[in-house]
């Protein structure tokens, strides 16, 4: 997985890692805790379990929808206007 995907790893975080050469979980699963911790302080300790699966925190089932959409796979590219209305007018039909 991309190291910028990882949860927590914003811009900055992920710039500093890619000079060092860490683009991928891969990547940053082969640095000894005690240089994450160096590089990163106690965030270093939670990317060092984020790239083994360790992640304790709880879960939220229940949690307020910030979103909501709907999408499509088309067997073909569109090209004619009345058939793209169409679609997006499903589309809009389903989510509203």
């Amino acid at each position: 997985m991309p190291i910028g995907k990882f949860f927590g790893v914003g811009e900055v975080t992920e710039a500093k890692l890619r000079e060092l050469g860490i683009t991928t979980g891969k990547d940053l699963k082969q640095l000894p805790l005690e240089r994450l911790q160096d590089l990163f302080g106690k965030r270093g300790t939670i990317l060092y379990q984020f790239a083994r699966g360790q992640d304790d925190r709880e879960v939220e089932p229940e949690r307020e929808r910030k979103s909501v959409g709907k999408e499509t796979t088309l067997e073909h590219d569109l090209s004619d206007q009345a058939e793209m209305l169409a679609v997006l007018e499903h589309l809009s039909e389903q989510v509203a």
